[in-house]
C-alpha cells in the first residue's frame, strides 16, 4: 500500500454560508459495526436510442453538406470542410458503436457490485478493512485488479462574470493487487488500509466538497475494463 498527500487550500474568493449538514448521505446499511453499499448492474445504451442518435448526427452531416454544396464560391475550401464533416460524422459513429460494445460486453461479463466497510463511519487516522464482491457472469479470466482510495476536493471558482467547478486529488492510497482469481471463481477481494491524518475530512457544502471513493479497475485477458466505485464516509478524528 503506497499514499500520496497533496493538501493546500484552493483560492476561491470570500468565503461564503452554507446551510444545513455537511455529511454526505451514502446510501446503504449498518452490518456489525461496518456498512454495506451496493451498486446496479451496468447500463447500457438501447439499440433505439443510439440508432437515434447516429441518425439525428447523419441529418446534422448531411445539412452541412448540402449548404456546403450550394455555395457557389468555395473551391478548396468547400473540400475541406466537407471532408471534416464526414469524417466528424464517421468518428463519432464510431465512438458511440465502441461504447455500446462495451457495455454490451460488461453487462454480459458481470453483475452487480457490493462493498462492505469496517469500521463505519471511517475517522481519519483509522486502518479500515474493506471486501468487494462483484458478480461474474461468464468465465472470463482477468490480468490484472486495481484498487485505490482517493480523496477529491471539488470547488467552485467564481471569475467577474462566472463561475467554473474545479476538482483535483487531495490524496491517494493505493491498495495491494490481490491474487488473481481462478476463471469462474466469483470476485471476492479484501483489502486493509490506513486513512492518513492531516488531510481533508468528507464535506458537502454548496460551493464546495470532498468526496472520498473507492475505485476498483478489473482488466480481462481481451483489454476490456470494467470500473466500479464507491463512495466513502471519512470523518474528522474523534478528540477526547
Amino acid at each position: 500500500m503506497s499514499i500520496d498527500v497533496s493538501f493546500s487550500l484552493p483560492s476561491v474568493g470570500a468565503p461564503r454560508a452554507h446551510r444545513g449538514s455537511v455529511i454526505p448521505n451514502i446510501p446503504g446499511e449498518h452490518v456489525g459495526g461496518g456498512y454495506r453499499m451496493r451498486t446496479e448492474g451496468t447500463k447500457s445504451t438501447g439499440p433505439v436510442e443510439m440508432a437515434f442518435a447516429i441518425l439525428l448526427y447523419a441529418g446534422i452531416t448531411a445539412a452541412g453538406l448540402a449548404i456546403l454544396w450550394a455555395q457557389r464560391h468555395a473551391g478548396l475550401m468547400k473540400t475541406i470542410f466537407a471532408i471534416f464533416l464526414i469524417g466528424s460524422f464517421v468518428a463519432g459513429t464510431y465512438k458511440m458503436v465502441r461504447v455500446r460494445m462495451h457495455q454490451v460486453w460488461e453487462k454480459k461479463s458481470f453483475g452487480a457490485a457490493e462493498l462492505i466497510v469496517h469500521p463505519w463511519p471511517i475517522r481519519l487516522g483509522d486502518e479500515i478493512t474493506l471486501l468487494f464482491f462483484r458478480a461474474k457472469r461468464q468465465r472470463l479470466p482477468l490480468e490484472v485488479i486495481e484498487a485505490s482510495i482517493e480523496c477529491n476536493e471539488m470547488y467552485e471558482e467564481e471569475s467577474d462574470d462566472s463561475s467554473q467547478w474545479q476538482s483535483r486529488i487531495r490524496c491517494t492510497i493505493r491498495l495491494e493487487t490481490p491474487p488473481l482469481p481462478e476463471t469462474g471463481q466469483p470476485l471476492r477481494f479484501e483489502w486493509t488500509a490506513r486513512i492518513p491524518d492531516g488531510v481533508p475530512a468528507s464535506a458537502m457544502l454548496t460551493h464546495s466538497a470532498i468526496d472520498w471513493r473507492l475505485y476498483v479497475r478489473l482488466v480481462a485477458a481481451n483489454e476490456q475494463v470494467a470500473d466500479t466505485e464507491f463512495k466513502l464516509l471519512v470523518l474528522p478524528e474523534m478528540r477526547i
